[in-house]
């Protein structure tokens, strides 16, 4: 039987599972720095400047029967105009049918636009045409069509020909009095020979005349003639233009040898019509469509793709059929050539797709004419989907060519829930994917959809508009028309709907009706009742976004706010600062009776100053910064009050303060003095300005009334209004870019960011693949015959002991910490990553570190000596580390020692950190909500000097004291009584714990003595024991039965489970190998047989197991 790796129990500690996986992704997004950053906003998507053209000129110049002078016709040459044989019937009755034909093609692009046919024409037809067209258009778009196959080539200087009254002379027409008729906006459309004089012209034009804005299209460049091959119609141009599926069957017939048998007429007799999607030739349509929009989506420049594609139904068929017309007229020696110009799409990789999807069509027509089989559909769209779900699996940052194409199958009800669900995955890429989707026009579906009854619509309908609303708040308006919110209102009203779906809608509706008076009174209109827990953060959001400029709501909401209030204390820390973001909103009612319910919710808030979330802090900084704002002088004088009590008896008489109702306001005015010194800066910086602006106007207001009025007393010099009476009041005025109070919170676009996050396609998929294969190494590695040798010295800049070393399990990272410092090594290459400070305070070191997330995206978290937890990500990156999350996580530590001790442990698979030290208690945190889950109590009166936990269930804790005490302690038990056993076989104190193997069972401990014990958790004593000399530093192994010590001699020891020594190193390695410095710090690599070794010069020396 094959060893199965997933059965081991050396496995189950790094168990990969999906649903692991999606929670460290979820985790390190709620991780994410707390900073304030403006969202985002882009319109370059919407089509402001939308046009029609309303009106269509068709000038026909053939004189049937006559050729021109400079045209030379062979034998046999090409006689289809419009479809229509002009050698089969009389030249009048011919150009007459012409006219009719060229109008019905053009009415399929735009059948409400008004046509004037001009067969023939003067100039003076050609004038009255053109002016009528543009009187009756206005601002709107106007196409004229120029056919000139039966007059002479158009000349160098830009003019086209008419005839005379007579049809005796051919009478030149400058395109200039031409662009001056029809006037602007305009379309032309040019189908003769040497077409291209005419582009060249009208460039020169566009130089002297401004505000010409014109869109022409050529059949041909200069001194290019038209082709005039007999199975062809002679104005192949404007059958590419108009009859696109026609032109493109015969074209391909010919085209292919093996089709001789197929009738050049095949395109008619093709069942179906062209705008009936179900029937074979509106399929072959609608594929066409999907695939010209795909291919000037993927070689046009956005902004010349929105504008010919997406401004105007009758621009934009043209310009997919010209395309089309590219590929044709270039294979019979044409370049068709456009203003404005653009790129050649003519060998596209999908006209191959087009050629196959015809080859298909045309191999069955034959049988389903004679009614021998049905005609079976293309799966074209289907194999696109497929593409396009292959490159949401294994895709780069690039936009797939599928996209528009996806957008086209939206309009089949068929595959419409798979290419929305697809959509949906598109989209959750980030934002970039999200303008991609608006930018190829998803817009208008998605909001139809909003129309639509399905229930199997709603899952993913919420999601993609619930990305689409965090990206671009434009589309408010759009939400406002027709009501097309409630569709969110009736989900969330709904209380059996999935609770991540409501959520989604509260979250749409908040940004709905943020900064959007319209939509605020829309939404109040709407009776709704919100109960669920779960909603709890976007409840207050949505709430607090409602009632922020709306009196009348905030004086009900401060009446009844006692629940709400409650939720202050929630587990969940964005729920504890959604309440505070809408105690905000509801701050500066205009009535008095809203003093009273302002400074008791104040008060009330001050205990959230040990609040271990920067996020709540961060709020409780923004509402009091709020709350000064509107008693700002009373805060003058609460500063007043303390500078006096700290300084000797002032002559300012303070007998009146209490009058004035300064009471209320002492305590925010310390809570906010503790605030600016958090250990989290985008807490203290804000805290700081707010703080240092009422010391300066303090002291501003003090001087003046000193040197003015000395004996006036501190009621007097202060005005005891409600409000400062200063609307641009700003702090710092001496900075260029003062900070503005009250502070502007930025809580709601954090909550958002996680709609925003962008995602990898590929990189966490490699590093899975790269983190199974270690995993699969170490499961198969051999221990016998190991001795380690130096494989390399990290040479420090630092003059100081390296007090603590972690490895990365997957990354060739090494942390090491010194003092304040941290630096990250490659230890592989030996070289020095980053370096940065973890605090700034001199007067504590760090302790301990952690990884979180060492599957994905890794982040550190950093315990100093004051008892505070410091999370940072990036850490890796020069220059660009970023400070996560900071809080104080031990409250109670023992001053024991000079540098108390803390040491934390991360629980991957549930989120946990787990923090013990010089404290009685032992401390779980849940790092996603930044809230503490459970306070154990150590039952020690002396301080811990190790810690580790299990893995896998994450239960079991284990702790070493100072009295050399081993405690083992399980979570699950009441908090109070959580110790399972309690081993005092060490005589000192124990340097290191390990739960090796990440079983259940098995630890093992050393002492300073060298006493080394390994126990099992049910035993009552220990069941191995090894005697080593004295040592000053020791690790064991997480995985491995290895055991690494140091001592005084300035030796690095390695043992085996029997105390067996595998090596002992006490020089480096070379022939003027110098003494190993005295050694301060040993870590294992969690999978590696490696070990670090650091040492009091600030060297680290790595060494490396190799089989002897």
């Amino acid at each position: 039987m094959a060893f199965n790796p997933y059965q081991s129990d050396k496995f189950k500690a790094f168990i990969p599972s999906d649903q692991i996986s999606e929670y460290q992704d979820y985790l390190t997004f709620q991780c994410n720095s707390y900073k304030a950053t403006e969202q985002e906003v882009t319109e370059t998507w919407r089509m402001r400047d939308r046009l029609k053209t309303v009106s269509v000129g068709l000038v026909v110049c053939l004189n049937i029967g006559v050729d021109p002078p400079d045209v030379i016709r062979p034998n046999p040459c090409a006689t289809l105009e419009c479809w229509v044989d002009t050698t089969g019937q009389a030249p009048g009755k011919a150009l007459e049918n012409i006219g009719k034909n060229l109008q019905q093609q053009y009415e399929f692009w735009q059948p409400r636009a008004r046509y004037r046919t001009a067969l023939d024409p003067t100039t003076d037809d050609v004038k009255k045409l053109c002016i009528g067209l543009r009187k009756s258009s206005k601002d709107e778009r106007v196409l004229l069509h120029y056919n000139g196959h039966g007059v002479p080539r158009p000349t160098i200087n830009g003019e086209i020909w008419v005839f005379n009254k007579e049809y005796t002379q051919y009478v030149p027409l400058s395109l200039y009095d031409l662009l001056s008729w029809v006037g602007s906006p305009s379309v032309f459309v040019f189908d003769c020979s040497c077409a291209g004089y005419l582009i060249q012209s009208y460039n020169k034009f566009e130089k002297h005349e401004q505000g010409m804005s014109a869109i022409f299209l050529a059949a041909c460049s200069k001194n290019e003639s038209l082709p005039m091959n007999p199975d062809l119609p002679a104005d192949l141009f404007t059958s590419c233009l108009t009859t696109p599926i026609e032109i493109s069957i015969r074209w391909f017939v010919l085209q292919r040898d093996l089709l001789w048998h197929v009738p050049m007429d095949v395109a008619v007799k093709i069942p179906g019509k062209l705008n009936d999607r179900k029937t074979p030739l509106g399929e072959l349509n609608w594929i066409f469509t999907a695939i010209t929009d795909t291919i000037a989506w993927s070689v046009f420049p956005r902004e010349l793709f929105k504008k010919l594609f997406r401004q105007d139904l009758m621009v934009a068929g043209l310009f997919r059929n010209y395309l089309l017309a590219e590929r044709i007229m270039k294979s019979y020696g044409c370049n068709v050539t456009s203003i404005p110009s653009l790129p050649p799409t003519s060998h596209h990789e999908l006209w191959e797709t087009w050629d196959l999807v015809l080859d298909m069509c045309l191999s069955q027509i034959n049988d389903v004419l004679k009614e021998k089989k049905e005609y079976e559909f293309s799966s074209f769209f289907e194999d696109q989907l497929v593409c396009f779900e292959k490159w949401l699996d294994r895709g780069e940052r690039r936009a797939p060519i599928q996209l528009p194409i996806v957008l086209q199958v939206l309009l089949s009800q068929q595959h419409r829930i798979r290419a929305l669900r697809l959509i949906a995955r598109f989209v959750d890429l980030g934002p970039w994917a999200v303008r991609e989707a608006l930018s190829v026009g998803i817009f208008p579906y998605t909001l139809k959809l909003l129309q639509s009854p399905a229930v199997e619509l709603k899952e993913v309908l919420v999601y993609i508009w619930c990305k689409i609303i965090c990206v671009d708040l434009s589309v408010q308006s759009d939400l406002l028309k027709d009501s097309a919110f409630m569709y969110f209102v009736n989900i969330l009203k709904n209380v059996e709907e999935p609770l991540d779906r409501r959520k989604m809608c509260l979250l749409i509706l908040t940004l709905f009706c943020k900064d959007h008076p319209a939509g605020q009174e829309a939404i109040c209109g709407v009776e709704m009742e919100l109960e669920s827990d779960c909603l709890r953060q976007w409840q207050c959001v949505f709430k607090g976004i409602l009632i922020k400029n709306n009196q009348l709501l905030k004086l009900e909401f401060l009446k009844d706010y006692e629940k709400m209030h409650l939720w202050i204390s929630d587990r969940d820390a964005n729920v504890r600062a959604s309440v505070l973001f809408l105690l905000t909103c509801s701050l500066g009612g205009e009535e008095e009776v809203f003093l009273d319910y302002e400074t008791k919710i104040a008060l009330s808030l001050i205990s959230l100053i040990n609040d271990s979330s920067p996020i709540v802090r961060n709020e409780l900084v923004i509402f009091y910064s709020h709350f000064i704002y509107l008693y700002f002088n009373k805060f003058i004088l609460a500063a007043f009050d303390l500078i006096e009590k700290k300084g000797d008896k002032s002559r300012y008489s303070l007998m009146d303060l209490d009058k004035a109702g300064f009471s209320a306001f002492s305590p925010v005015w310390k809570a906010m003095l503790v605030l600016s010194v958090d250990s989290y800066p985008s807490v203290s910086t804000p805290a700081k300005h707010c703080v240092d602006q009422i010391h300066s106007q303090f002291i501003r207001k003090k001087n003046r009334f000193t040197s003015s009025q000395p004996e006036l007393s501190s009621s007097s010099m202060f005005d005891s209004s409600r409000s400062f009476k200063t609307s641009n009041f700003s702090i710092n005025p001496n900075n260029n870019n003062p900070i503005k109070l009250p502070l502007k919170s930025s809580f709601l676009e954090y909550s958002t960011e996680f709609f925003n996050k962008e995602k990898s396609l590929n990189l966490n998929k490699w590093k899975q693949q790269r983190n199974w294969k270690m995993k699969q190494e170490y499961l198969q590695s051999d221990l016998d015959l190991l001795k380690f040798d130096e494989f390399g010295v990290l040479t420090n800049d630092l003059d100081s002991n390296i007090d603590y070393c972690k490895f990365h399990t997957f990354d060739s990272h090494l942390i090491s910490c010194s003092n304040s410092t941290l630096t990250i090594w490659d230890w592989k290459f030996g070289k020095k990553i980053n370096e940065f400070k973890n605090h700034e305070n001199k007067q504590c070191k760090i302790s301990n570190i952690c990884f979180l997330n060492e599957e994905n995206d890794s982040m550190i978290a950093c315990a100093s000596n004051d008892g505070i937890v410091r999370i940072w990500k990036d850490y890796n990156h020069q220059f660009n580390e970023s400070l996560v999350t900071s809080w104080r996580c031990l409250l109670d530590l023992m001053p024991m020692r000079n540098f108390p001790n803390v040491f934390v442990d991360f629980w991957q698979n549930c989120g946990t950190l787990v923090c013990a030290g010089d404290s009685k208690s032992i401390k779980l945190w849940d790092v996603e909500k930044q809230s503490c889950i459970n306070d154990i109590s150590t039952h020690c009166m002396v301080g811990a000097t190790c810690l580790t936990t299990e893995r896998v269930g994450c239960c079991l804790i284990v702790a070493g004291f100072v009295d050399g005490s081993l405690r083992f302690y399980d979570k699950r038990l009441k908090s109070s009584n959580c110790i399972v056993n309690t081993f005092h076989e060490h005589s000192t104190a124990v340097l290191n714990v390990k739960l090796q193997n990440q079983g259940f069972r098995d630890v093992i401990s050393g002492s300073a003595e060298g006493d080394i014990r390994y126990w099992d958790v049910s035993s009552t004593a220990s069941i191995k024991s090894l005697n080593l000399s004295r040592i000053s530093s020791l690790d064991f192994h997480d995985a491995y039965p290895l055991i690494a010590s140091s001592s005084e001699n300035q030796d690095v020891k390695i043992f085996n489970s029997d105390g067996h020594i595998l090596s002992n190193n006490k020089y480096h390695e070379g022939f003027l190998g110098h003494r190993i410095s005295p050694v301060t710090s040993l870590s294992f690599h969690s999978l590696d047989t490696v070990l670090a070794v650091g040492s009091t010069d600030g060297d680290i020396t790595i060494f490396k197991a190799t089989k002897i």
